[in-house]
């Protein structure tokens, strides 16, 4: 209840993410196709809630660094030799895992403000100037990470797609 994950000693909050973490360790270790969609949207929700149940914009910034980290994952995962484990399931995930990466950027920037940046993000929850700044450095370096996943991802499928029409022709 107390670091660089946590939302000030909020319990609610806490219990949410803890119960994230261990159904994402769940999805991460399905075997069974049929069972991955169920396992994601269960990490999904708790995530949610979690979000939700944030009282500053301290636990926010940490679950969306910890749901970025999530997607990167996924999409890593599907976007494999692997990805015929329920890919009808997981098509639009790119999409929302750019919309999620818009939401973060957003963020980040409302919180890199010079206003907020002088008095170390305390209004918004951060301990101090050195939490504060790991808060920030891990939600940018968590946007950056997905972003690259991303643009891989929409690369080989650019790829495919193009070889798919040229067998096709």
């Amino acid at each position: 209840m107390h670091g660089a994950n946590s939302d000030n000693r909020n319990i609610n909050y806490a219990v949410a993410l803890l119960e994230a973490t261990a159904k994402r360790y769940d999805f991460e270790d399905e075997k069974d196709p049929a069972n991955l969609p169920t396992k994601y949207n269960l990490t999904r929700k708790y995530y949610l809630l979690a979000f939700n149940w944030a009282d500053t914009d301290k636990g926010k910034a940490a679950l969306l660094t910890e749901q970025m980290g999530f997607l990167n994952y996924v999409i890593r995962r599907f976007g494999s030799e692997d990805a015929s484990a329920a890919p009808t399931f997981f098509a639009k995930l790119p999409a929302q895992a750019n919309d999620h990466l818009e939401k973060a950027i957003l963020f980040y920037d409302r919180l890199a403000t010079p206003a907020i940046q002088a008095q170390d993000g305390r209004d918004q929850g951060f301990e101090d100037r050195n939490v504060y700044l790991q808060g920030m450095h891990r939600l940018w370096d968590s946007s950056a990470k997905l972003a690259i996943i991303l643009a891989d991802h929409y690369r080989r499928n650019r790829g495919r797609r193009r070889r798919r029409r040229a067998v096709v022709l």
